[in-house]
């Protein structure tokens, strides 16, 4: 009896074993599922903050926020590498890339912004006769090859309900579409189509004429040579004599 005794006793400790086993391998999935939780719900929240991160970038940039020179400085540093930093001293390892970060700061200022905001102030003018405003300087840098292409544009429209804007920002608008990565054909119609946004006129006529610094000085190196674009809108495509007018008056 006493040996059976023993047994059950010995049996309600294994028993009681197992079900403290069982019970330590409930608590550890529990545990493992509480840590996979909390890491989904970090996860998640990772997420959200770089959506919230990228919206309040895209939002900046809108704005015309900076760039980011820091990224451009490092960009140079392993140009300025690539070519051979023995071939450069030690100034120019220092300060280029800083340099450099700026200048681009600078040029592509306004990238972000609607060249067709420069247009926001509209007058009224009993007036729907053409207006030209030609030989507007401008530079913008080729998108392809990162070197400049500068010239002159001329812009000609045709005011629809005495809708007219004052000269220089006519300029303007050629400054910021010509103010990022660019090319001429683009630029082009850039120009049209923000004064057809803002002031839907009857008739736009652009025309640029520019020389590329990426076939002057390297490629097939023809110094001298412009290409020739224009972009035309309105009654100036469907009318070939206003055409031929407006082309005379930017010759």
């Amino acid at each position: 009896m006493e040996r059976g005794r023993r047994d059950i006793l010995m049996a309600r400790r294994i028993g009681r074993g197992q079900r403290d086993i069982l019970t330590a391998r409930r608590m550890e999935r529990g545990q493992r599922d509480i840590l996979t939780v909390r890491r989904i719900e970090r996860g998640q929240r990772d997420i959200l903050t770089r959506k919230r991160m990228t919206r309040g970038r895209s939002a900046s940039a809108r704005e015309g926020e900076t760039m980011d020179e820091k990224k451009i400085e490092r960009g140079v540093k392993e140009i300025l590498a690539g070519i051979g930093e023995d071939l450069v001293n030690a100034e120019v390892l220092a300060n280029t890339p800083r340099r450099v970060a700026a200048m681009y700061a600078e040029f592509f200022a306004a990238a972000a912004e609607n060249p067709a905001n420069a247009l926001g102030v509209v007058y009224q003018e009993a007036y729907e006769e053409m207006i030209v405003m030609k030989d507007i300087p401008f530079f913008s840098i080729c998108e392809h090859h990162l070197l400049p292409f500068i010239g002159k544009a001329d812009l000609v429209y045709v005011p629809k309900d005495g809708r007219i804007v004052g000269a220089s920002k006519l300029a303007r608008v050629v400054d910021i579409a010509a103010g990022r990565p660019q090319l001429q054909e683009r630029l082009t119609s850039q120009i049209a189509d923000a004064l057809v946004e803002k002031l839907d006129p009857h008739g736009v006529l652009v025309r640029i004429e520019a020389s590329h610094l990426c076939m002057t000085l390297r490629g097939v190196r023809k110094p001298g040579a412009t290409m020739v674009t224009s972009a035309i809108r309105g009654r100036f495509y469907k009318d070939e004599a206003s055409r031929a007018e407006a082309f005379a008056l930017i010759a």
